[in-house]
C-alpha cells in the first residue's frame, strides 16, 4: 500500500516455468510497475508471499535475485552496454 492509501496490486496470481516467455499488460495505475518491482525485491509485498525457483522473495534477498535477468525500465545506458550491465546483475 502506498502512503496515499493506494493498494497497486490485489488479488494477482500467476506461475511461470523455466523457458517461458511472459508480459504484463494493463491500464496505467494498474498496478504493472508495483507487480515487477515486489518480484524483483525493490518494492516490499504487504501481503502475500513472492516465490522465485521455491525460494521467497524478500526485499534485499540477494540470493533470489541472481537467480533472474532484469532489465530496468529506465537505463542511462544504450545498446550494448545496457546489455552486457543487465547481464552482469
Amino acid at each position: 500500500m502506498y502512503p496515499d492509501g493506494t493498494r497497486a496490486v490485489r488479488g494477482i496470481s500467476f506461475e511461470m516455468r523455466e523457458g517461458d516467455v511472459f508480459g504484463l499488460l494493463g491500464p496505467n495505475g494498474a498496478g504493472k510497475s508495483t507487480t515487477l518491482g515486489m518480484l524483483c525485491g525493490t518494492v516490499a509485498a504487504t501481503s502475500g508471499r513472492i516465490l522465485v525457483a521455491g525460494h521467497l522473495m524478500t526485499p534485499g534477498a540477494l540470493e533470489v535475485r541472481r537467480l533472474m535477468g532484469v532489465v530496468f525500465q529506465a537505463s542511462t545506458l544504450a545498446g550494448q552496454a545496457n546489455l552486457w550491465l543487465h547481464a552482469r546483475l
